[in-house]
């Protein structure tokens, strides 16, 4: 559905596929260009859960990435079905920020923005972020790394997203603080997790296996691109 005409839409941020600047922190481990492709399928899956959830509630797609998508690029592919548009601010707060205003101001009365790095979430977690928003501000899905997982917004308010030590292990610690001391109506969804090092990747890999190994399928190229790396790898 066309953003302007929905009244609630999600929106996926991640970087640019671009080689040596994705999945950098597991670069001492694996290569740019495994670091590259596991990124690809990282985006690939995400956009997959987020129409399946859009297949269970009417529910706009959107992705921004870090920088244009160079002409050509075979993630263009993966992304069919949403619209496109670029990050814009000097840091993750300017961008969540910028994305929340221009969506809000459009007309969407409920916005939830997550990562491509949670390829063990599912639709069901997603979609109860907008249940929270119908009766609150603001909804986090917190990170066990000390980040969160996705955010969402049904009023903005700015100051949740200044001054935040973003990349650090403080950032749900935080923007809770800010959230209560601003008396900001919220809710926490239960923790989720990312992958960015090579334990989330094993822990990842691990958990997908045993989802696969129950019959229920879930990010089926990350899966695969995972069981690549470490075929040859302890």
């Amino acid at each position: 559905m066309p953003l302007d005409m929905a009244e609630e839409a999600v929106i996926l941020f991640a970087r640019s596929p671009v080689r040596g600047q994705v999945k950098s922190r597991l670069q001492p481990h694996f290569t740019p260009d495994e670091s590259l492709a596991l990124h690809r399928a990282l985006v690939a899956d995400a956009a997959a859960l987020l129409r399946q959830a859009a297949g269970q509630c009417t529910l706009a797609l959107e992705i921004r990435l870090s920088a244009p998508l160079p002409a050509g690029d075979p993630m263009a592919s993966d992304l069919a079905g949403f619209e496109r548009d670029t990050q814009q601010g000097d840091d993750l707060g300017e961008r969540l920020v910028h994305a929340f205003q221009y969506r809000l101001h459009r007309g969407a009365r409920r916005v939830v923005i997550l990562g491509s790095d949670s390829p063990t979430m599912t639709p069901e977690y997603l979609l109860s972020a907008f249940q929270v928003l119908r009766n609150h501000d603001m909804v986090v899905g917190p990170a066990e790394d000390g980040g969160y997982v996705l955010i969402g917004c049904s009023r903005l308010r700015i100051r949740p997203f200044q001054g935040i030590d973003w990349g650090s292990d403080q950032v749900m610690a935080q923007t809770r603080k800010k959230l209560r001391r601003l008396k900001i109506s919220h809710q926490l969804l239960p923790p989720g997790h990312d992958l960015d090092t090579r334990e989330d990747l094993l822990r990842t890999h691990a958990a997908l296996l045993h989802l696969e190994q129950l019959g229920v399928e879930r990010a089926p190229r990350t899966l695969d691109c995972l069981r690549d790396l470490l075929r040859y790898r302890a």
